[in-house]
């Protein structure tokens, strides 16, 4: 992390559906030993199994939200931005 605590980069990634695509982009980005970064992904109410698999990673860096709505993709994409630092 930063001096301030706070990540220097945030990868916000917006899910609907596609929950194996989406671990695997958050693993890629985890198996890195840099603090400096955090992986946002924001659920848009995903009827797969996206939360079953994305609450299953455990680290510091990572942050799981889920909408309690379907925001549509736009939508979601500006709210996973929104989450980043």
């Amino acid at each position: 992390m930063s001096d301030n605590n706070k990540p220097v980069v945030s990868f916000c990634i917006p899910v609907y559906n596609n929950a194996e695509a989406a671990v695997k982009i958050v693993q890629g980005l985890l198996v890195s030993d840099n603090q400096c970064f955090e992986v946002i992904v924001s659920d848009d109410a995903s009827s797969d199994n996206a939360q079953e698999l994305l609450t299953q990673i455990h680290d510091s860096r990572f942050k799981y939200y889920r909408n309690e709505k379907n925001l549509g993709a736009h939508q979601n994409w500006l709210h996973s931005l929104e989450l980043g630092h």
